[in-house]
């Protein structure tokens, strides 16, 4: 009989492989080496112990052998027996020595990978699996990466030994065309054929719709809130996410901006004035318990630097060291990111570099608030103190913050003040004025300059004289003093009249005739005539002439004075003439008439005095004696008339044409020959 002894070491059902050994015993050795027989060995598989559908393993094997290989892979089929036959060089044995057998099944059980890479085509995690219940024959387990549950185009992950049932699947291990994990167990004889599998199912978490509104309006810093939609997939597999500074979307050169944030959280602040520094993307990064994606979703950055600009600001008060018009700007064409524009005050260390990210600010002062709309200018009240600051700043301000840098605009304090004030007194009372205030005009006043008021002013106090658009104004005559010292030439722009004028102290000249002397040599009642003599002024400086007036004295007040109730004004004047064939009393009477026409007075007003005399004069070569006329007059006007009739009378001598032809006319209605009538 012989003894036979097998070793199942292909791991695959319906499939066998190994070694399948045998021993002779004692009488088949007698017969080999005693008796001479040739001994041969065949091996089959069959179904039963007696050889029954026998099929031949392998070629007959010589005697000296112990062993056949069974190929890894072997068919079972229907076979449950090996059979070994001895055979010699006269016949095989017909009771064959059998080794029923059972087909040695290890394969992996119950595979569970989760992927822990959330990249879409990556994986990494943790594959574990149960092991076979019989693993005595498993020597190791290798791991591969398959297109299919069968194995195909396997690529090797990893070999662990028996005993060990799990294996770490790097993070961002490449799927490619991979669909399934498969496990295969291994003896010392061959690597079964037909693995343990799982289909992979790629982890794939990403944030949507990332998004950012820069809400720090400078350039070059960044403020607001990235906000984000939470992945659609795989939600539960999310640990946190990381938010990143970087210069592409890919994440290059990237700089981490917080901590991790946790699984449910959208959004992440950026507080103002974050750098932007040379980063162009934001990016968000899912991380689960194994590892951070490597390819985020992110948003490109647009910073805008968001500001007012063309300031301009005309300053309409006129005073030195004081402001007051309307600062105006060009609002940004980012609007919507605008609340509102904060105006301040500020004093610039150096403004050579006339960008306004170089100015340095040494001290601002708050001046009011403009909200964001159709009005971009802000009211800056007249008399406002300029004190010590140079420049107007508008900071433009988001819902996050005010920005840093703002639109700036030096100040140009317009000054306008009439100078050199100049008045001369030609009003000779006390305490009245009248004459010619002038003073030189400003030369840059930038368009600002309406008109000038002019008023008597002592301190506070002040009385409205005019208002002009040049450099002069006629105070008039009699114009009370009211006890002012001083006159005052404000300049008026558009907003509003300056609050620190021009002054000229007034100097009142008072030129009065004293001494007044008067002896009548008239000795008819109620007629007067003689000299009347007077002590000149000390002041003469503007006296050009006395007037003589008949007046009635009601009194004499506490200086002296004689407080004049009626009081009129006599114009005095003459002329002469060369006439013949008249009387004294026609030309007496002509010339009162032509006076009167001529001066729009009452005849009874004139009064007309006549001296004749004989001159010799040439008439057609002949010498005759003429007569020639002097006529003196003098008009009685009210006092208030007496500047009128005077400047007729000075029209009446510089063109004595008109005045000629009365003359002419009252002496013909007198009686004078026309034919007579050649005034000279």
């Amino acid at each position: 009989m012989i003894n036979v002894g097998p070793l199942e070491q292909d791991l695959d059902a319906e499939h066998l492989g190994g070694n399948l050994t045998w021993q002779l015993p004692e009488d088949l050795r007698y017969v080999s080496s005693c008796l001479g027989y040739q001994l041969r060995y065949l091996v089959y598989l069959a179904e039963s112990a007696y050889g029954l559908q026998r099929s031949q393993l392998g070629a007959e094997l010589p005697s000296q052998r112990r062993f056949q290989e069974v190929p890894a892979d072997t068919l079972r089929l229907s076979f449950n027996h090996f059979t070994v036959y001895a055979k010699s060089t006269l016949a095989e044995q017909t009771t064959p020595a059998s080794l029923a057998f059972f087909d040695e099944f290890a394969m992996a059980s119950n595979m569970s990978f989760t992927d822990l890479d959330l990249d879409a085509l990556e994986i990494g995690g943790n594959l574990s699996w149960e092991p076979p219940e019989d693993a005595s024959e498993v020597t190791d387990y290798l791991i591969y990466l398959a297109e299919d549950a069968q194995g195909s185009n396997r690529s090797l992950v990893d070999v662990v030994p028996v005993g060990v049932h799990d294996v770490f699947i790097p993070a961002e291990t490449p799927l490619a065309s991979f669909t399934h994990l498969t496990v295969f167990a291994r003896s010392s004889l061959v690597e079964q054929t037909t693995p343990m599998s799982l289909p992979i199912v790629d982890s794939v978490a990403s944030v949507s719709e990332v998004n950012f509104t820069d809400l720090d309006l400078d350039s070059g810093d960044l403020g607001g809130t990235l906000v984000w939609n939470l992945p659609t997939n795989d939600l539960e597999l999310v640990d946190s996410y990381s938010v990143y500074f970087a210069t592409s979307f890919s994440g290059s050169s990237r700089s981490q901006l917080g901590g991790p944030q946790g699984p449910r959280s959208k959004a992440l602040t950026l507080h103002a004035d974050t750098a932007k520094l040379e980063f162009s993307h934001l990016l968000v990064y899912t991380e689960s318990a194994l590892v951070e994606q490597t390819t985020p979703v992110g948003v490109a950055i647009s910073d805008l630097g968001v500001s007012a600009s063309n300031l301009s600001f005309p300053d309409f008060d006129l005073d030195a060291r004081e402001l007051g018009g309307n600062l105006s700007w060009d609002p940004p064409e980012e609007l919507d990111l605008v609340d509102s524009y904060q105006v301040y005050f500020a004093v610039v260390e150096d403004d050579s570099n006339s960008s306004d990210a170089a100015l340095t600010f040494v001290e601002r002062r708050f001046l009011g608030t403009v909200l964001s709309g159709a009005l971009t200018e802000f009211v800056i009240p007249p008399e406002t103190a300029l004190s010590n600051f140079t420049h107007l700043l508008v900071y433009a301000s988001s819902p996050l913050a005010e920005q840093t840098t703002p639109a700036s605009l030096a100040i140009l304090d317009v000054s306008a003040s009439a100078s050199h004030l100049n008045f001369t007194d030609e009003d000779l009372d006390e305490a009245e004025l009248g004459g010619n205030l002038t003073w030189f005009e400003p030369q840059n006043h930038y368009g600002r300059l309406v008109s000038y008021r002019i008023y008597l002013q002592s301190g506070e106090l002040r009385e409205n004289l005019d208002e002009v658009l040049q450099g002069t104004v006629a105070i008039p005559a009699e114009t009370q003093q009211s006890g002012y010292s001083h006159f005052s030439v404000y300049t008026v722009s558009a907003l509003t009249e300056q609050t620190t004028p021009a002054m000229l102290l007034i100097d009142d000249t008072v030129a009065r005739a004293s001494n007044l002397s008067f002896e009548d040599l008239d000795l008819d009642l109620r007629e007067l005539g003689g000299n009347l003599t007077w002590q000149e002024p000390e002041d003469m400086s503007q006296v050009t002439s006395y007037a003589v007036y008949f007046a009635e004295a009601l009194g004499v007040n506490d200086t002296d004075c004689v407080v004049l109730g009626h009081v009129v004004a006599l114009v005095t004047g003459s002329f002469e003439m060369d006439l013949d064939g008249a009387s004294e009393e026609q030309v007496t009477e002509a010339a009162t008439l032509a006076l009167a026409s001529s001066l729009n007075l009452d005849p009874s007003q004139i009064i007309v005095t006549v001296s004749a005399a004989r001159r010799m004069e040439e008439v057609e070569t002949r010498r005759l004696l003429a007569t020639h006329w002097k006529v003196s007059y003098t008009a009685v006007v009210d006092v208030e008339l007496a500047s009128d009739v005077e400047q007729v009378v000075e029209a009446v001598s510089a063109d004595q044409t008109a005045f000629s032809e009365r003359m002419k006319t009252e002496l013909v209605v007198t009686g004078v020959p026309p034919g007579t009538v050649a005034l000279g």
